[in-house]
Protein backbone atom coordinates (compact mmCIF):
# COMPACT_ATOMS: atom_id res chain seq x y z
CA UNK A 1 0.00 0.00 0.00
CA UNK A 2 2.00 3.32 -1.17
CA UNK A 3 2.34 6.41 1.24
CA UNK A 4 -0.20 9.05 0.66
CA UNK A 5 -3.10 6.85 0.10
CA UNK A 6 -6.59 7.47 1.99
CA UNK A 7 -7.95 3.82 2.84
CA UNK A 8 -11.55 3.07 4.16
CA UNK A 9 -11.59 0.28 7.03
CA UNK A 10 -15.09 -1.42 7.44
CA UNK A 11 -15.27 -2.00 11.23
CA UNK A 12 -18.00 -3.63 12.53
CA UNK A 13 -16.39 -3.73 16.39
CA UNK A 14 -15.84 -7.83 16.19
CA UNK A 15 -12.74 -8.58 16.93
CA UNK A 16 -11.84 -9.38 13.20
CA UNK A 17 -12.43 -5.65 12.02
CA UNK A 18 -10.99 -4.26 15.30
CA UNK A 19 -7.48 -5.86 15.11
CA UNK A 20 -7.59 -4.39 11.01
CA UNK A 21 -8.35 -1.04 13.12
CA UNK A 22 -5.11 -1.49 15.32
CA UNK A 23 -3.24 -3.12 12.99
CA UNK A 24 -3.51 -0.64 10.37
CA UNK A 25 -3.37 2.58 13.10
CA UNK A 26 0.37 1.20 13.49
CA UNK A 27 0.82 0.85 9.79
CA UNK A 28 -0.08 4.23 9.15
CA UNK A 29 2.18 5.64 11.28
CA UNK A 30 5.30 4.54 9.91
CA UNK A 31 3.80 4.56 5.78
CA UNK A 32 1.77 8.30 5.91
CA UNK A 33 -1.30 5.90 4.99
CA UNK A 34 -4.81 8.52 5.88
CA UNK A 35 -7.68 5.85 7.24
CA UNK A 36 -11.02 6.54 8.19
CA UNK A 37 -13.90 4.42 9.19
CA UNK A 38 -17.14 3.02 8.13
CA UNK A 39 -19.70 1.51 10.13
CA UNK A 40 -23.11 -0.41 9.11
CA UNK A 41 -25.95 -0.13 11.51
CA UNK A 42 -28.10 -3.33 10.38
CA UNK A 43 -30.88 -2.54 13.46
CA UNK A 44 -31.24 -6.33 13.45
CA UNK A 45 -30.52 -6.29 17.36
CA UNK A 46 -31.85 -3.90 18.54
CA UNK A 47 -29.69 -1.67 21.36
CA UNK A 48 -26.86 -4.04 20.91
CA UNK A 49 -26.35 -2.85 17.30
CA UNK A 50 -26.68 0.83 18.66
CA UNK A 51 -24.30 -0.85 21.32
CA UNK A 52 -21.72 -1.68 18.25
CA UNK A 53 -21.76 1.46 16.38
CA UNK A 54 -20.89 3.41 20.02
CA UNK A 55 -18.33 1.23 20.38
CA UNK A 56 -16.61 2.11 16.56
CA UNK A 57 -17.56 5.50 17.17
CA UNK A 58 -15.36 5.56 20.44
CA UNK A 59 -12.68 4.08 18.69
CA UNK A 60 -12.40 6.01 15.95
CA UNK A 61 -12.83 9.26 18.66
CA UNK A 62 -9.65 7.36 20.63
CA UNK A 63 -7.40 7.04 17.65
CA UNK A 64 -8.82 10.43 16.01
CA UNK A 65 -10.14 8.66 12.72
CA UNK A 66 -13.08 9.69 10.54
CA UNK A 67 -15.66 8.23 11.59
CA UNK A 68 -18.73 6.99 8.52
CA UNK A 69 -21.81 5.38 9.83
CA UNK A 70 -24.61 4.23 7.99
CA UNK A 71 -27.66 1.72 8.41
CA UNK A 72 -30.87 0.73 7.43
CA UNK A 73 -34.05 -1.37 7.78
CA UNK A 74 -32.43 -4.87 6.38
CA UNK A 75 -35.58 -6.80 7.35
CA UNK A 76 -37.94 -4.39 5.41
CA UNK A 77 -35.62 -4.46 2.82
CA UNK A 78 -35.22 -8.58 2.60
CA UNK A 79 -39.08 -8.96 2.93
CA UNK A 80 -40.02 -6.05 0.20
CA UNK A 81 -37.06 -7.89 -2.69
CA UNK A 82 -38.00 -11.06 -1.29
CA UNK A 83 -34.12 -11.83 0.00
CA UNK A 84 -32.98 -13.81 2.83
CA UNK A 85 -31.68 -11.51 5.81
CA UNK A 86 -28.08 -12.36 4.81
CA UNK A 87 -28.44 -11.55 1.62
CA UNK A 88 -29.92 -8.43 2.48
CA UNK A 89 -27.72 -7.47 4.87
CA UNK A 90 -24.99 -8.16 2.75
CA UNK A 91 -26.36 -5.87 -0.39
CA UNK A 92 -27.08 -3.17 2.05
CA UNK A 93 -23.92 -2.88 3.65
CA UNK A 94 -21.82 -3.11 0.54
CA UNK A 95 -24.16 -0.31 -1.30
CA UNK A 96 -23.03 1.85 1.75
CA UNK A 97 -19.71 1.14 1.73
CA UNK A 98 -18.70 1.53 -1.53
CA UNK A 99 -21.14 5.14 -1.35
CA UNK A 100 -19.13 6.44 1.55
CA UNK A 101 -15.54 5.30 -0.30
CA UNK A 102 -16.65 7.56 -3.27
CA UNK A 103 -17.86 10.23 -1.14
CA UNK A 104 -14.70 10.19 1.22
CA UNK A 105 -12.73 9.96 -2.41
CA UNK A 106 -10.87 6.47 -0.60
CA UNK A 107 -8.12 4.95 -2.97
CA UNK A 108 -8.58 1.68 -1.24
CA UNK A 109 -11.34 0.19 0.81
CA UNK A 110 -10.22 -2.63 3.66
CA UNK A 111 -12.06 -5.73 4.77
CA UNK A 112 -11.52 -7.78 8.14
CA UNK A 113 -11.85 -11.15 6.18
CA UNK A 114 -9.40 -13.76 7.93
CA UNK A 115 -8.05 -17.72 6.62
CA UNK A 116 -11.47 -18.74 8.49
CA UNK A 117 -13.57 -16.50 6.46
CA UNK A 118 -11.62 -18.26 3.62
CA UNK A 119 -11.93 -21.66 4.30
CA UNK A 120 -15.78 -21.08 5.16
CA UNK A 121 -16.13 -19.29 1.66
CA UNK A 122 -14.22 -22.22 -0.02
CA UNK A 123 -16.69 -24.74 1.77
CA UNK A 124 -19.86 -22.88 0.89
CA UNK A 125 -19.02 -22.35 -2.84
CA UNK A 126 -18.49 -26.16 -3.07
CA UNK A 127 -20.99 -27.36 -1.69
CA UNK A 128 -23.76 -24.40 -3.20
CA UNK A 129 -21.55 -25.94 -6.95
CA UNK A 130 -18.44 -23.88 -7.92
CA UNK A 131 -15.57 -23.78 -10.52
CA UNK A 132 -12.09 -22.84 -10.09
CA UNK A 133 -13.42 -19.16 -9.56
CA UNK A 134 -15.61 -20.08 -6.51
CA UNK A 135 -12.81 -22.67 -5.27
CA UNK A 136 -10.11 -19.92 -5.24
CA UNK A 137 -11.82 -17.57 -2.22
CA UNK A 138 -11.18 -14.12 -1.74
CA UNK A 139 -8.16 -12.21 -2.71
CA UNK A 140 -5.75 -10.30 -0.69
CA UNK A 141 -6.58 -7.05 -3.66
CA UNK A 142 -9.44 -7.29 -5.52
CA UNK A 143 -9.86 -3.70 -7.19
CA UNK A 144 -9.45 -1.15 -4.59
CA UNK A 145 -10.98 -4.05 -1.98
CA UNK A 146 -7.51 -5.15 0.38
CA UNK A 147 -7.78 -7.72 2.66
CA UNK A 148 -4.61 -7.51 5.44
CA UNK A 149 -5.54 -9.76 7.31
CA UNK A 150 -6.50 -13.01 4.95
CA UNK A 151 -3.00 -14.41 6.31
CA UNK A 152 -4.44 -14.47 9.74
CA UNK A 153 -6.19 -17.01 11.27
CA UNK A 154 -9.04 -15.88 13.99
CA UNK A 155 -7.20 -17.70 17.24
CA UNK A 156 -4.20 -15.20 15.59
CA UNK A 157 -6.65 -12.23 15.69
CA UNK A 158 -7.62 -13.00 19.28
CA UNK A 159 -4.22 -13.58 20.89
CA UNK A 160 -3.50 -10.25 19.38
CA UNK A 161 -6.39 -8.87 20.57
CA UNK A 162 -6.01 -10.49 23.99
CA UNK A 163 -1.77 -9.03 23.97
CA UNK A 164 -2.51 -5.88 23.60
CA UNK A 165 -5.78 -5.52 25.60
CA UNK A 166 -8.23 -4.20 23.40
CA UNK A 167 -11.75 -5.00 23.59
CA UNK A 168 -14.35 -5.79 21.33
CA UNK A 169 -17.83 -5.97 20.78
CA UNK A 170 -19.82 -9.85 20.40
CA UNK A 171 -22.51 -10.78 17.94
CA UNK A 172 -25.14 -13.32 19.42
CA UNK A 173 -26.80 -13.77 15.89
CA UNK A 174 -23.15 -15.46 14.85
CA UNK A 175 -23.95 -18.38 16.69
CA UNK A 176 -27.47 -18.68 14.58
CA UNK A 177 -27.36 -21.93 12.42
CA UNK A 178 -30.21 -21.02 10.57
CA UNK A 179 -27.90 -18.94 8.47
CA UNK A 180 -25.67 -21.23 6.02
CA UNK A 181 -22.41 -19.39 6.95
CA UNK A 182 -22.82 -19.46 10.70
CA UNK A 183 -23.66 -23.15 10.29
CA UNK A 184 -19.97 -23.85 8.39
CA UNK A 185 -18.14 -21.60 11.01
CA UNK A 186 -19.76 -23.05 13.98
CA UNK A 187 -20.06 -26.61 13.41
CA UNK A 188 -18.66 -27.65 10.19
CA UNK A 189 -15.48 -26.42 10.21
CA UNK A 190 -15.07 -27.61 13.79
CA UNK A 191 -15.62 -30.67 13.19
CA UNK A 192 -13.29 -31.34 10.01
CA UNK A 193 -10.92 -29.56 12.75
CA UNK A 194 -11.54 -31.83 15.69
CA UNK A 195 -12.11 -35.26 13.55
CA UNK A 196 -10.31 -34.72 10.15
CA UNK A 197 -6.97 -32.58 10.74
CA UNK A 198 -6.51 -29.65 13.04
CA UNK A 199 -4.36 -27.83 9.92
CA UNK A 200 -7.91 -27.68 8.24
CA UNK A 201 -8.46 -24.28 8.08
CA UNK A 202 -4.64 -23.69 7.23
CA UNK A 203 -5.23 -26.09 4.14
CA UNK A 204 -8.18 -24.93 2.64
CA UNK A 205 -6.00 -21.62 2.58
CA UNK A 206 -3.27 -23.00 0.91
CA UNK A 207 -5.62 -24.80 -1.79
CA UNK A 208 -7.51 -22.05 -2.60
CA UNK A 209 -4.16 -20.11 -3.18
CA UNK A 210 -2.94 -23.30 -5.09
CA UNK A 211 -6.45 -22.54 -7.20
CA UNK A 212 -6.09 -19.23 -7.56
CA UNK A 213 -2.56 -19.36 -9.14
CA UNK A 214 -3.59 -22.28 -11.80
CA UNK A 215 -6.78 -19.84 -12.20
CA UNK A 216 -4.95 -16.71 -13.50
CA UNK A 217 -2.88 -19.26 -15.63
CA UNK A 218 -5.54 -20.78 -17.40
CA UNK A 219 -7.16 -16.86 -17.83
CA UNK A 220 -4.15 -15.86 -19.45
CA UNK A 221 -4.61 -18.69 -22.04
CA UNK A 222 -7.91 -18.61 -22.49
CA UNK A 223 -7.32 -14.45 -23.61
CA UNK A 224 -4.82 -15.59 -25.93
CA UNK A 225 -7.05 -18.66 -27.19
CA UNK A 226 -10.44 -15.92 -27.48
CA UNK A 227 -8.05 -13.40 -29.43
CA UNK A 228 -7.29 -16.07 -31.96
CA UNK A 229 -11.08 -17.16 -31.88
CA UNK A 230 -12.35 -13.66 -32.86
CA UNK A 231 -13.13 -13.12 -36.67
CA UNK A 232 -14.83 -10.50 -38.65
CA UNK A 233 -18.23 -9.86 -39.93
CA UNK A 234 -19.39 -12.02 -42.30
CA UNK A 235 -15.85 -14.52 -42.23
CA UNK A 236 -16.36 -18.39 -42.00
CA UNK A 237 -19.25 -18.69 -44.27
CA UNK A 238 -17.40 -20.31 -47.09
CA UNK A 239 -17.64 -23.57 -44.53
CA UNK A 240 -21.38 -23.68 -44.08
CA UNK A 241 -23.27 -26.79 -45.67
CA UNK A 242 -26.82 -26.50 -45.67
CA UNK A 243 -30.00 -27.98 -47.48
CA UNK A 244 -32.47 -26.96 -45.98
CA UNK A 245 -34.43 -24.37 -47.82
CA UNK A 246 -35.80 -22.57 -44.33
CA UNK A 247 -32.85 -22.57 -42.94
CA UNK A 248 -30.47 -21.11 -45.75
CA UNK A 249 -33.28 -18.27 -45.20
CA UNK A 250 -32.60 -17.72 -41.36
CA UNK A 251 -28.93 -18.34 -42.47
CA UNK A 252 -29.13 -15.63 -44.88
CA UNK A 253 -30.77 -13.53 -42.23
CA UNK A 254 -28.71 -13.79 -39.24
CA UNK A 255 -25.62 -12.94 -41.75
CA UNK A 256 -27.16 -9.59 -42.54
CA UNK A 257 -27.58 -9.52 -39.12
CA UNK A 258 -23.64 -10.33 -38.23
CA UNK A 259 -22.87 -7.65 -40.32
CA UNK A 260 -24.60 -4.58 -37.70
CA UNK A 261 -24.85 -6.28 -34.38
CA UNK A 262 -22.59 -5.27 -31.64
CA UNK A 263 -20.74 -8.16 -29.81
CA UNK A 264 -17.83 -11.07 -30.61
CA UNK A 265 -17.64 -13.29 -33.62
CA UNK A 266 -16.08 -16.30 -32.00
CA UNK A 267 -14.82 -19.15 -34.86
CA UNK A 268 -16.43 -22.64 -34.23
CA UNK A 269 -13.48 -24.69 -36.17
CA UNK A 270 -10.82 -23.13 -34.80
CA UNK A 271 -12.47 -22.95 -30.90
CA UNK A 272 -12.80 -26.68 -31.12
CA UNK A 273 -8.94 -27.19 -31.62
CA UNK A 274 -8.76 -26.47 -27.93
CA UNK A 275 -9.26 -28.96 -25.07
CA UNK A 276 -12.81 -29.19 -23.83
CA UNK A 277 -12.07 -26.80 -20.57
CA UNK A 278 -10.30 -24.28 -22.42
CA UNK A 279 -13.34 -23.84 -24.56
CA UNK A 280 -15.55 -23.38 -21.50
CA UNK A 281 -13.04 -20.49 -20.20
CA UNK A 282 -12.92 -19.06 -23.70
CA UNK A 283 -17.02 -19.04 -24.32
CA UNK A 284 -16.92 -17.33 -20.38
CA UNK A 285 -14.53 -14.57 -21.48
CA UNK A 286 -16.76 -13.77 -24.44
CA UNK A 287 -19.84 -13.54 -22.57
CA UNK A 288 -17.60 -11.13 -20.19
CA UNK A 289 -17.10 -8.97 -22.47
CA UNK A 290 -20.22 -8.50 -24.14
CA UNK A 291 -21.73 -8.52 -20.91
CA UNK A 292 -19.16 -6.15 -19.34
CA UNK A 293 -19.66 -7.97 -16.14
CA UNK A 294 -19.56 -10.89 -14.38
CA UNK A 295 -22.38 -11.10 -11.89
CA UNK A 296 -25.34 -13.71 -12.60
CA UNK A 297 -23.58 -15.68 -15.24
CA UNK A 298 -22.98 -19.18 -14.49
CA UNK A 299 -21.50 -22.55 -16.24
CA UNK A 300 -25.01 -23.04 -16.99
CA UNK A 301 -24.87 -20.55 -19.16
CA UNK A 302 -21.68 -21.35 -21.21
CA UNK A 303 -22.87 -25.11 -21.44
CA UNK A 304 -25.56 -23.05 -23.43
CA UNK A 305 -23.69 -21.45 -25.74
CA UNK A 306 -21.37 -24.06 -26.41
CA UNK A 307 -24.74 -26.36 -26.96
CA UNK A 308 -25.19 -24.48 -30.14
CA UNK A 309 -22.03 -25.61 -31.98
CA UNK A 310 -23.73 -29.04 -32.22
CA UNK A 311 -26.48 -27.24 -33.64
CA UNK A 312 -28.00 -25.94 -37.22
CA UNK A 313 -27.25 -22.80 -38.03
CA UNK A 314 -29.75 -19.92 -36.74
CA UNK A 315 -30.23 -21.75 -33.04
CA UNK A 316 -30.22 -19.25 -30.77
CA UNK A 317 -30.40 -18.81 -26.97
CA UNK A 318 -31.16 -15.94 -24.54
CA UNK A 319 -28.79 -14.85 -22.06
CA UNK A 320 -28.55 -12.72 -18.58
CA UNK A 321 -28.11 -8.65 -19.58
CA UNK A 322 -29.93 -9.03 -22.41
CA UNK A 323 -27.72 -10.97 -24.51
CA UNK A 324 -28.10 -13.61 -27.03
CA UNK A 325 -26.05 -16.19 -28.87
CA UNK A 326 -26.52 -17.85 -32.33
CA UNK A 327 -24.84 -20.29 -34.50
CA UNK A 328 -24.48 -18.40 -37.63
CA UNK A 329 -22.89 -21.00 -40.23
CA UNK A 330 -19.25 -21.76 -38.51
CA UNK A 331 -19.51 -19.29 -36.07
CA UNK A 332 -20.98 -18.42 -32.62
CA UNK A 333 -22.61 -14.94 -32.35
CA UNK A 334 -22.87 -13.01 -28.98
CA UNK A 335 -24.10 -10.27 -28.73
CA UNK A 336 -26.84 -7.63 -27.36
CA UNK A 337 -29.64 -7.04 -29.56
CA UNK A 338 -29.56 -3.41 -30.87
CA UNK A 339 -32.81 -1.08 -31.20
CA UNK A 340 -31.29 0.38 -35.08
CA UNK A 341 -31.57 -3.55 -35.87
CA UNK A 342 -35.06 -3.02 -37.26
CA UNK A 343 -36.61 -5.79 -40.00
CA UNK A 344 -35.16 -8.17 -37.95
CA UNK A 345 -36.30 -9.61 -34.56
CA UNK A 346 -34.22 -12.04 -32.92
CA UNK A 347 -36.31 -13.16 -30.65
CA UNK A 348 -38.50 -16.62 -31.34
CA UNK A 349 -41.97 -16.05 -29.99
CA UNK A 350 -43.72 -18.35 -27.76
CA UNK A 351 -46.93 -19.75 -29.63
CA UNK A 352 -50.20 -19.89 -28.53
CA UNK A 353 -49.81 -24.01 -29.23
CA UNK A 354 -46.53 -23.93 -26.94
CA UNK A 355 -48.08 -22.18 -23.99
CA UNK A 356 -50.91 -24.83 -24.34
CA UNK A 357 -48.47 -28.03 -23.77
CA UNK A 358 -46.20 -26.28 -21.29
CA UNK A 359 -49.27 -26.63 -18.84
CA UNK A 360 -50.35 -29.80 -20.04
CA UNK A 361 -46.73 -30.98 -18.71
CA UNK A 362 -46.62 -28.73 -15.74
CA UNK A 363 -50.14 -30.39 -15.05
CA UNK A 364 -49.23 -34.03 -15.88
CA UNK A 365 -45.41 -34.14 -15.73
CA UNK A 366 -43.57 -37.18 -17.20
CA UNK A 367 -41.92 -39.66 -14.90
CA UNK A 368 -38.91 -38.72 -13.86
CA UNK A 369 -37.17 -35.01 -12.98
CA UNK A 370 -39.83 -33.41 -14.12
CA UNK A 371 -41.54 -31.91 -17.22
CA UNK A 372 -39.57 -30.64 -20.42
CA UNK A 373 -41.96 -30.27 -23.18
CA UNK A 374 -41.07 -27.47 -25.48
CA UNK A 375 -39.10 -26.15 -22.53
CA UNK A 376 -35.87 -25.73 -25.13
CA UNK A 377 -38.12 -23.42 -27.24
CA UNK A 378 -39.35 -21.28 -24.12
CA UNK A 379 -36.35 -21.20 -22.74
CA UNK A 380 -38.11 -22.31 -18.99
CA UNK A 381 -38.20 -25.89 -17.39
CA UNK A 382 -40.65 -26.82 -14.51
CA UNK A 383 -39.90 -29.43 -11.60
CA UNK A 384 -42.84 -30.78 -9.11
CA UNK A 385 -41.69 -31.28 -5.78
CA UNK A 386 -43.11 -32.07 -2.52
CA UNK A 387 -42.02 -29.86 0.21
CA UNK A 388 -42.61 -28.73 3.99
CA UNK A 389 -41.16 -25.49 5.01
CA UNK A 390 -38.72 -25.49 8.38
CA UNK A 391 -36.23 -23.62 10.07
CA UNK A 392 -33.58 -25.68 8.80
CA UNK A 393 -34.52 -26.35 5.38
CA UNK A 394 -35.43 -22.55 4.90
CA UNK A 395 -32.57 -21.72 3.38
CA UNK A 396 -32.82 -23.86 0.60
CA UNK A 397 -35.15 -21.97 -1.31
CA UNK A 398 -33.66 -20.42 -4.21
CA UNK A 399 -33.18 -16.19 -4.26
CA UNK A 400 -30.68 -15.97 -6.85
CA UNK A 401 -29.79 -17.37 -9.84
CA UNK A 402 -31.93 -18.89 -12.54
CA UNK A 403 -34.31 -20.50 -10.19
CA UNK A 404 -37.46 -19.65 -8.37
CA UNK A 405 -39.61 -21.49 -6.32
CA UNK A 406 -43.16 -20.98 -5.75
CA UNK A 407 -46.47 -22.68 -4.07
CA UNK A 408 -47.54 -25.01 -6.68
CA UNK A 409 -51.00 -25.52 -4.83
CA UNK A 410 -51.10 -21.65 -5.34
CA UNK A 411 -50.47 -21.32 -8.79
CA UNK A 412 -54.15 -21.43 -10.01
CA UNK A 413 -54.88 -24.45 -12.71
CA UNK A 414 -54.35 -22.34 -16.24
CA UNK A 415 -50.63 -21.94 -16.26
CA UNK A 416 -48.74 -19.75 -19.11
CA UNK A 417 -45.50 -19.18 -20.61
CA UNK A 418 -45.94 -16.01 -22.55
CA UNK A 419 -44.35 -12.40 -23.22
CA UNK A 420 -45.97 -10.04 -21.66
CA UNK A 421 -49.55 -8.39 -21.98
CA UNK A 422 -51.40 -5.39 -21.61
CA UNK A 423 -52.71 -5.57 -18.00
CA UNK A 424 -49.83 -7.80 -16.41
CA UNK A 425 -49.17 -7.18 -12.47
CA UNK A 426 -47.70 -8.91 -9.70
CA UNK A 427 -47.88 -8.63 -6.00
CA UNK A 428 -44.81 -7.13 -3.77
CA UNK A 429 -46.92 -7.79 -0.64
CA UNK A 430 -50.33 -8.69 0.98
CA UNK A 431 -51.80 -5.45 -0.52
CA UNK A 432 -49.58 -3.84 -3.31
CA UNK A 433 -49.74 -4.68 -6.42
CA UNK A 434 -47.30 -3.84 -9.26
CA UNK A 435 -47.70 -3.58 -13.08
CA UNK A 436 -45.53 -4.99 -15.27
CA UNK A 437 -44.66 -2.17 -17.40
CA UNK A 438 -43.79 0.01 -13.72
CA UNK A 439 -41.47 -2.79 -12.88
CA UNK A 440 -39.92 -3.14 -16.66
CA UNK A 441 -39.03 0.81 -16.11
CA UNK A 442 -38.13 0.64 -12.75
CA UNK A 443 -35.67 -2.35 -13.60
CA UNK A 444 -34.53 0.49 -16.23
CA UNK A 445 -35.40 -2.71 -19.62
CA UNK A 446 -35.21 -0.92 -22.67
CA UNK A 447 -38.58 -0.76 -24.45
CA UNK A 448 -37.45 -2.85 -27.33
CA UNK A 449 -36.51 -5.58 -24.66
CA UNK A 450 -39.86 -5.75 -22.85
CA UNK A 451 -41.80 -7.84 -25.34
CA UNK A 452 -39.08 -10.46 -25.31
CA UNK A 453 -39.62 -11.27 -21.59
CA UNK A 454 -41.06 -14.82 -20.89
CA UNK A 455 -43.72 -14.77 -17.91
CA UNK A 456 -45.43 -17.39 -15.94
CA UNK A 457 -48.51 -16.09 -15.25
CA UNK A 458 -52.19 -17.37 -14.61
CA UNK A 459 -54.33 -15.29 -16.50
CA UNK A 460 -52.92 -11.54 -16.26
CA UNK A 461 -51.29 -12.27 -12.45
CA UNK A 462 -47.68 -12.81 -12.83
CA UNK A 463 -46.78 -15.88 -10.88
CA UNK A 464 -42.80 -15.45 -11.48
CA UNK A 465 -40.59 -13.68 -13.70
CA UNK A 466 -38.04 -16.63 -13.77
CA UNK A 467 -34.79 -15.59 -13.02
CA UNK A 468 -35.66 -12.88 -11.26
CA UNK A 469 -39.00 -12.70 -8.73
CA UNK A 470 -42.29 -13.68 -7.57
CA UNK A 471 -45.54 -12.46 -6.70
CA UNK A 472 -46.27 -12.76 -3.11
CA UNK A 473 -49.64 -14.85 -3.01
CA UNK A 474 -47.59 -17.77 -4.25
CA UNK A 475 -44.66 -17.11 -2.16
CA UNK A 476 -43.73 -20.91 0.18
CA UNK A 477 -45.12 -20.71 3.37
CA UNK A 478 -45.58 -22.77 6.20
CA UNK A 479 -48.56 -24.06 5.06
CA UNK A 480 -46.94 -25.10 1.45
CA UNK A 481 -47.16 -29.02 1.02
CA UNK A 482 -45.82 -28.62 -2.99
CA UNK A 483 -44.04 -26.89 -4.53
CA UNK A 484 -42.86 -25.67 -8.98
CA UNK A 485 -40.09 -25.22 -9.30
CA UNK A 486 -39.47 -22.39 -12.11
CA UNK A 487 -35.97 -22.84 -13.48
CA UNK A 488 -34.66 -20.51 -16.18
CA UNK A 489 -32.13 -22.01 -19.02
Amino acid sequence: MADGKKCLLAVSGGADSVCLLRLMCEYAKDCGTKLMVFHYNHHLRGEAADQDEEFVRSLCEKYQLPFYAKGGDVGAFAAENKMGIEEAARHLRYEALYQVAEEAQADLIALAHHKNDQAETVLFNLCRGTGLAGLSGMKEKNGRLIRPLLCLSRDEIEEYLACIGQHYMTDETNADTGYSRNLIRAKVLPLLQEQVNEKTVQHIYEAADICAQALEFIQEQAKQALRDCMIGAGEGDQNAVCDDPAAKAKDAAWADHDRKMRGLRVSIPVLQTYPSFLQQEVVRLAIFEVAGSKKDIGSIHVQSVLSLMEKQSGRRISLPYQMEAVRSYQRLLIFVPDAADTGFDTADPVSENTAKNITESVERPRSGSGSETNMQQAGIRFEKADFVLTKENASLIPREGNERWIDADKAGDEIRVRTPERGDYFFLDDTHKKYIRDYFSDQKIPAFMRGKKLLVTCGHHVLCIPGERISYPVRITEKTRRILKIIRA
